[in-house]
């Protein structure tokens, strides 16, 4: 057979075709090119034409997938090239899991020492003349942020941004895109969540819009975003996420309207994802907003986050243990130990296999219709009412216009018709209950680092809290949600606390941690806390030992950071006994957490009594205050007339192991003591009299810190009785032990 002469000339035209083709055509960014190897390069070319072939083979022209990346081995970044088709979001294949997959293995993981930069960019050609897909290309790179930057030419004493940012970020960078980026990073220095701004681009009608935040404010945020503005029949021909070392993040959207689409103008659209981005920073891993979450994927992202808030209330609420759990409560002995066993195998019982997270969500999913029109009852009470009255009202306004609302009955009774089974029902009156019961919700403010509720405990059962708190918090974050009662704050983070082996044991740890706000809130918020209180403070003391004696299997992390594993609770006690000797309300809760232990009565008095040592330090002016405020009304009549009353016993007739000479001690000295105490105050009360209301003076009082201090040192052992006024609190020492 005869050479081919122009083999190689041929070779010279086809090798070019292919590199105009895959350089010119494709609309490959040249970020690609640049950082890029020719080997690299090259195999990306053949795997282009594997998947020409491979459409070829399934005889589907139109269809061809691309899947291209590159992963550095050295952490230094990665590039990811997949096919997308505008304005949709890919539930299949591969372009579904690689903005997921750059959250997890990148941006969330991005700390202000070792932080990642991204840029990706849609092309502008097609992959080839017979089909139309465009190729989104992701370029990821580890940032190189200088040792020594250059130095801030700001007088104002502002973060100067070319100080803190990756030298190829800045060698890009415009100087408006610099002057935008400075602005947001100014703002969210100054606030905790995030920061949203939008910016027209000259000449187009594509919008920019730029969300700065600390970094490791949230989780799984930029792979969400994309289902917010296909939400509203946008898509992107260009997005960033900028880190800078002093621990911010910036991320850059520019948005276009779908080509061919019936959509609203784009600044509607736009602002509503300006409006609906903060949801999303806070729940941006939702399972009822994704598509292919359920039947009816339609959730706008209000509708998502209010059924996600659902979700987490019906939990909590549906899974009640009834009057015959406390019937049987009531019959067994809890201070049994196998009795007890008994009881909470029965609660975890009720937990795990009456209203699971799967089985409540499954109900939401099928109901999207339902949860909708809840949605639109629970808005009609908490929605803004200034939208309304705005010359062009908010698309998610409009949307609620387009819904007939119904009353709480109508709702119910609908509700109840189109129920299959009592669970059904159950869990979609849980949804109306909670709206029933919200007092106030930063649900629609734009700026918020986690959701909140403040609602009312009526609708809490009475077998089951038959002490009735005051007040209810719920709030809801990336991080966790979560309940508390009573006035205290709640700590997010109180949930991430709980050591669970699989999803559905967290929740149940969860709801129990609600029914046990007794000790277990009190506890978690101490450690949460932590940071802000000295290590040897004596109420961290008493709830470190209460921790690691009941909540063990329940608080690990946090708790053993401040308790080693191998220290037992008893030496721990006795240790912070020791090193805080001379510390009165050291040594009282050292005798708290004895009690906890379950030592003897007698240890627990020894303990206790060490507090009338010479070398202790007792604050006695919280004292004052409280005995002041108490004997107000007498002051004048009793004006220095006191004197130690006399025991109606003798001194050595008590338990043995006490001492004549301790208890005549205490009865001669220290009564005494608080006896010239009384005086002096009931004194200075009659002279500030004359200089004032009496009123304002007991209302300047009852206001004063000090009392607040007494009480929590006081409580429950000394305040009840000095309530009684002197005589009565020294009059049977007896039962000041078994209070103590």
């Amino acid at each position: 057979m005869p050479l081919f002469k122009e083999k190689e000339e041929q070779r010279a035209k086809v090798q070019s075709m292919v590199a105009a083709k895959f350089y010119s055509h494709l609309g490959i960014d040249d970020t690609y090119f640049a950082n890029e190897s020719i080997e690299v390069i090259s195999d990306h070319i053949i795997a282009l034409f594997g998947a020409k072939v491979l459409a070829y083979t399934k005889h589907d022209l139109f269809k061809r997938i691309i899947d291209l990346e590159n992963i550095d081995p050295n952490g230094k970044g990665a590039t990811f090239i997949h096919t997308s088709p505008p304005g949709l979001t890919i539930t299949e294949g591969p372009g579904s899991t690689c903005e997921a997959r750059i959250d997890e293995l990148y941006l969330d993981k991005s700390t202000p020492t070792n932080a990642y930069r991204l840029e990706t960019y849609r092309s502008q050609g097609s992959i080839s003349a017979t089909a139309s897909q465009q190729l989104r290309c992701y370029f990821v790179d580890k940032c190189n942020f200088p040792q020594d930057p250059p130095p801030s030419m700001r007088m104002d004493g502002k973060t100067d941004i070319r100080t803190v940012s990756d030298p190829v970020f800045l060698e890009k960078a415009s100087e408006n895109t610099l002057e935008i980026y400075q602005r947001v990073m100014w703002h969210v220095e100054t606030r905790h969540g995030p920061v949203i701004e939008v910016f027209e681009v000259e000449g187009s009608r594509e919008r920019r819009l730029v969300i700065g935040y600390k970094i490791g404010g949230t989780n799984k945020f930029f792979s969400a975003l994309p289902n917010l503005y296909h939400f509203y029949s946008l898509y992107s021909a260009r997005k960033y996420v900028e880190q800078f070392s002093n621990g911010i993040t910036i991320i850059s959207l520019y948005l276009n309207p779908l080509p061919g689409a019936n959509t609203p103008p784009i600044e509607h659209s736009i602002f509503q994802v300006m409006k609906e981005a903060s949801l999303l920073y806070c729940l941006p891993d939702n399972p009822f907003f994704y598509p292919g979450a359920g039947p009816r994927t339609e959730h706008a992202v209000q509708e998502a986050t209010y059924a996600y808030c659902g979700w987490v209330f019906a939990q909590h609420f549906c899974n009640r243990l009834g009057a015959s759990y406390f019937a049987l409560k009531n019959i067994l002995d809890e201070s049994n130990p196998s009795h007890a066993e008994v009881l909470n195998d029965i609660k975890c019982r009720f937990r795990e296999e009456t209203f699971t997270r799967e089985s409540i969500a499954q109900v939401i999913h099928v109901h999207a219709d339902l949860i909708n029109l809840l949605y639109v009852n629970f808005a009609m009470v908490h929605y803004p009412t200034d939208s309304a009255s705005q010359l062009m009202p908010t698309l998610s306004y409009q949307r609620l216009q387009t819904q007939v609302p119904l009353s709480d009955q109508e709702l119910y009774n609908k509700i109840r018709h189109s129920m299959h089974n009592k669970h059904e029902l159950q869990v979609l009156e849980s949804f109306l209950i909670f709206n029933k019961h919200v007092l106030k919700t930063n649900f629609y403010q734009p700026t918020k680092v986690a959701l909140s509720f403040h609602l009312a405990p009526d609708f809490l059962p009475e077998v089951d809290y038959p002490k009735k708190p005051f007040g209810m918090f719920f709030a809801g974050s990336s991080v966790a949600s979560t309940f508390a009662s009573g006035m205290s704050l709640v700590a997010v983070s109180v949930s991430s606390c709980l050591a669970a082996g699989s999803t559905e044991n967290y929740s149940i740890n969860q709801r129990m941690l609600f029914d046990e706000k007794e000790w277990y809130v009190q506890a978690v918020k101490a450690l949460s806390s932590a940071h802000a209180l000295q290590v040897d403070h004596p109420e961290l003391h008493v709830r470190l030992v209460h921790c690691k004696r009941t909540a063990a299997p329940v608080v690990t992390s946090t708790i053993t950071k401040l308790v080693l594993d191998e220290q037992s609770v008893e030496l721990l006690n006795s240790q912070y006994l020791q090193q805080h000797s001379g510390n009165a309300r050291a040594v009282l809760a050292t005798a708290k957490a004895s009690r906890l232990l379950q030592t003897s009565q007698g240890e627990v008095k020894n303990t206790l009594f060490t507090v009338l040592n010479p070398d202790v330090s007792f604050d006695i002016k919280p004292l004052y205050s409280r005995l002041l405020h108490h004997n107000a009304p007498s002051c004048f009549s009793l004006l220095g007339g006191h004197s130690p009353s006399d025991l109606p016993y003798p001194y050595n007739a008590l338990e043995p192991i006490i001492s004549r000479q301790i208890v005549k001690l205490h009865h001669e000295k220290h009564h005494q003591k608080y006896v010239n105490a009384l005086s002096a105050g009931e004194h200075a009360y009659a002279e500030a009299s004359t200089h004032c209301g009496r009123i304002a003076l007991q209302a300047a009082l009852k206001s004063n810190v000090q009392c607040d201090e007494f009480r929590k040192l006081a409580e429950p052992y000394l305040y009840s009785g000095l309530r009684k006024g002197i005589p009565s609190l020294f009059a049977d020492i007896k039962a000041l032990y078994s209070d103590a």
